[in-house]
């Protein structure tokens, strides 16, 4: 009997989408959808539960780490444009002299 978590069963998905898109029949950019019949043709490794749980564990940790680093690069790129735009305006305006101005060798 083959016991599987759904949440790894779905890792395992997310993880192997392209290539299962690729490599079905009618790969291309009018594929409609993957079939089960055509995921039913890649094998799954069925590590034991107490495993599969500890690898969603793993998986979920990580995603929660990169998401934090993701929110503070987009906050970060934000910042910068924001700041960009108020140099930009004041340097239209008058409100800074750009005119002697050299970039830094």
């Amino acid at each position: 009997m083959f016991l599987l978590q759904h949440k790894f069963l779905y890792l395992w998905l997310e993880g192997n989408y392209e290539r299962i898109r690729y490599e079905s029949e009618g790969a291309g950019s009018t594929k409609g959808a993957i079939t089960c019949s055509e995921i039913s043709a890649f094998p799954v490794i069925l590590p034991p539960l107490e495993e599969q749980a500890q690898i969603v564990n793993y998986v979920a940790e990580r995603k929660c780490k990169f998401d934090g680093l993701i929110g503070k690069a987009v906050s970060a790129i934000e910042l910068m444009q924001e700041r960009r735009t108020a140099l930009i305006s004041a340097a239209v305006t008058g409100k800074i002299d750009v005119r002697d101005w050299q970039a830094a060798a």
